[in-house]
């Protein structure tokens, strides 16, 4: 004879319903990711942004060139953050004949989308790592090991747009 206590029922209970809680917590698989509103009153929003040291250029899966770009988001006090906002990155190259510097590449990107801030951000780097297709043919003279262009410098631009202020930083690639 086995005699059923209440604790037991209890447990049985708990048992039973921890799942149907978790169901309403589980995605249903749509595409539509949800948005996040700023909060001008967080304190550890951005107050800096820099395009991390770790940016490099590498040979794409098409044999491209592709910008491997890092880019660090700063609170008031200088610690890492993650932030949302616009996140456009900039490639700015050498204007032929003229000293002066034209963008070729843009890419712009949404943090506001709560899945993608997530999936972008690196939590070893504590940087958002983003991989940048589609620039230049030019940029293949920057990669390691690569024949010599004729293009030796080239700009790196990211700006955080976000609650009515961009924060801006330029990262310059240099082939000596």
């Amino acid at each position: 004879m086995t005699l059923r206590t209440p604790r037991t029922g209890l447990t049985l209970l708990v048992a039973a319903l921890i799942p149907a809680a978790l169901g309403g917590c589980l995605s249903d698989g749509a595409t539509d990711a949800p948005k996040a509103a700023i909060d001008p009153n967080n304190p550890f929003r951005a107050t800096a942004i820099r395009v991390h040291p770790l940016t490099q250029i590498v040979p794409g899966n098409d044999g491209n060139p592709e910008i491997i770009c890092h880019v660090e988001l700063l609170d008031r006090w200088g610690d890492s953050t993650k932030s949302l906002g616009d996140l456009t990155i900039r490639l700015f190259g050498p204007k032929a004949g003229s000293a002066g510097d034209v963008e070729v590449s843009r890419w712009d990107l949404d943090l506001t989308n709560l899945d993608d801030n997530a999936a972008l951000f690196d939590p070893a780097t504590r940087t958002y790592r983003l991989q940048l297709a589609g620039g230049p043919a030019w940029l293949s003279g920057f990669i390691s090991g690569a024949q010599p262009g004729n293009v030796r410098r080239a700009i790196l631009q990211a700006s955080l747009s976000s609650l009515g202020r961009t924060l801006t930083d330029d990262y310059v690639i240099d082939r000596r």
